[in-house]
């Protein structure tokens, strides 16, 4: 079943992306763009919500807590020990992994707001916790209109995604992962063609976390 799930969120996430590139003008905001993206996960994979307290729970939800408390400053994704003064944090959308859920009858548990000493101590049982995880983050204006900082900073906030992902993936809490940078303007050939590049040279190749550019009304473009 896991194979199942896993085939339909990447067919899904390849026919979001292809709607994103034909009309990326109806998308105003990140928002605009993880809810299209939710609502269609949701949609294709209603079937296997799991049951808790005879409630249904959907697989596919937002801002879902890491597993460990991190630092996360320009590039870097630092994981921290849980009596650190740091804080978790978030991945924008994710997708349970059904079989192990069903394991579980704590809804804080699930929800990934507190997890308790049982599920620390045999937390092999459930792994990997997590499916897929998704992070987006947009192109939002043209980069010769912006100062260096704003320019070093979204591209800093697009390795440092990469990196949370791949912290989880390692910790076998992700099964999946992938990062979405996504033009909602266009922008000329030569500033995207800079950006892929410093992308390709910065993140680092794995089996289990992907990177990939949607320009602005042009076929998406894997960078890893």
């Amino acid at each position: 079943m896991k194979q199942a799930i896993i085939k339909r969120i990447e067919k899904t996430l390849e026919e979001a992306g292809e709607d994103f590139s034909r009309n990326p003008s109806r998308f105003f905001t990140e928002s605009d763009i993880k809810c299209f993206i939710v609502r269609k996960l949701e949609d294709e994979l209603k079937e296997y919500a799991v049951g808790v307290r005879k409630d249904k729970i959907s697989l596919v939800h937002t801002e879902y807590p890491t597993l460990t408390k991190c630092q996360m400053k320009g590039k870097e994704f630092k994981e921290t020990d849980d009596d650190s003064k740091s804080r978790r944090g978030h991945f924008d959308i994710v997708v349970l992994n059904s079989e192990v859920i069903n394991k579980v009858k704590n809804i804080e548990v699930i929800r990934g707001q507190s997890f308790n000493e049982e599920f620390i101590q045999n937390r092999d049982q459930y792994k990997p916790w997590l499916l897929y995880a998704i992070e987006l983050m947009r192109i939002k204006r043209n980069p010769k209109s912006r100062k260096k900082s704003d320019k070093d900073k979204r591209y800093k906030s697009i390795v440092q995604d990469f990196n949370k992902l791949e912290a989880a993936y390692k910790k076998r809490f992700l099964k999946n992962g992938i990062v979405l940078v996504l033009e909602i303007v266009d922008i000329n050939n030569d500033t995207r063609n800079n950006i892929i590049s410093k992308l390709k040279g910065e993140l680092q190749d794995s089996t289990g976390v992907k990177c990939k550019y949607i320009p602005w009304k042009r076929d998406a473009i894997s960078i890893r």
